[in-house]
C-alpha cells in the first residue's frame, strides 16, 4: 500500500519526463500538461491504494489512454468542423451563417 507521501513523491518523479512525452505527441504544451494533470488525478483518484512498485506501469497505461482519448475527441471534433464548414459561405461575405438555414425543409 503507497501512503499519500510516497504517492506524491512518485508524481513528482515522473512529472517532468510525462510532460515531455506528451507534449512531444500531442504537440501543444497546454494540451500535454492537461493530459498529464489528468492521468495523475486518475491514478491518485483510483489507484492510490496500490503497491508502489505497481504505480509506475498502472501511470503509464493511463497516460497512454488519456492521450488516446484526446485524439479521438479530437478526431470528431475536426469531423465535425470540417463538415459544418463547408455548409457557410466564404470568408470574404462577412456575415455569420447558421448551417441549419442552408438546409431546405
Amino acid at each position: 500500500m503507497a501512503t499519500a507521501k510516497e504517492l506524491s513523491d512518485f508524481l513528482e518523479a515522473i512529472e517532468r519526463r510525462a510532460f515531455r512525452q506528451t507534449a512531444y505527441a500531442v504537440r501543444d504544451e497546454h494540451v500535454a500538461l492537461d493530459i498529464v494533470q489528468d492521468a495523475m488525478m486518475k491514478l491518485a483518484e483510483k489507484y492510490g491504494e496500490k503497491p508502489i512498485a505497481e504505480l509506475p506501469m498502472l501511470f503509464q497505461r493511463i497516460l497512454q489512454n488519456t492521450m488516446r482519448d484526446y485524439w479521438r475527441r479530437q478526431k470528431v471534433r475536426n469531423l465535425w468542423t470540417t463538415l459544418l464548414s463547408s455548409f457557410g459561405g466564404s470568408a470574404e461575405d462577412g456575415e455569420d451563417r447558421d448551417p441549419l438555414e442552408t438546409i431546405d425543409v
